[in-house]
């Protein structure tokens, strides 16, 4: 919880290794009370934001799905989200591992670690049976940035 002050950002880092569900609302939350969060993530994991009690995904504004796999966009825009999108809207910065928030008013959102990980801008998101199968190589030449020669 935090106590809403407009167009607020604060920081979330936590001491060791993160949940799989962590849930964020406002303490007396008004309708027209914002703040952004930016919540730091350790594991490679993808982590989705929820809305409605968690019914609703809210895809981040940096990311698509193609033919049913999530990928980022590399264009280099700026999708980091303000107080003047919507609630749950999202953005992750990959870079410094940070995905950053809105939350309006007394609604919460609902943050779940997903069964994927992420790779590299270039791979889609993948689960850690098939990030460790037969292209294990390209997996971790994408994961440290580097192209697989063999």
């Amino acid at each position: 919880m935090t106590q809403p002050r407009e167009n607020y950002l604060t920081y979330i880092y936590l001491s060791s290794s993160n949940p799989d569900m962590m849930k964020f609302q406002m303490v007396k939350g008004r309708a027209s009370s914002c703040v952004m969060i930016a919540y730091y993530y350790l594991n490679p994991n993808r982590i989705d934001v929820y809305t409605n009690n968690g019914q609703t995904n809210v895809q981040a504004k940096n990311a698509f799905e193609e033919n049913g796999v999530f990928k980022f966009r590399t264009d280099g825009g700026d999708y980091m989200p303000t107080c003047s999108d919507s609630h749950g809207s999202n953005f992750i910065d990959r870079d410094n591992r940070l995905l950053y928030v809105v939350i309006k008013g007394d609604q919460n959102i609902i943050l779940k670690r997903a069964k994927v990980v992420m790779v590299s801008f270039g791979l889609p998101g993948m689960s850690e049976a098939d990030f460790f199968g037969a292209n294990i190589i390209e997996n971790l030449a994408g994961k440290i940035w580097v192209v697989a020669h063999y």
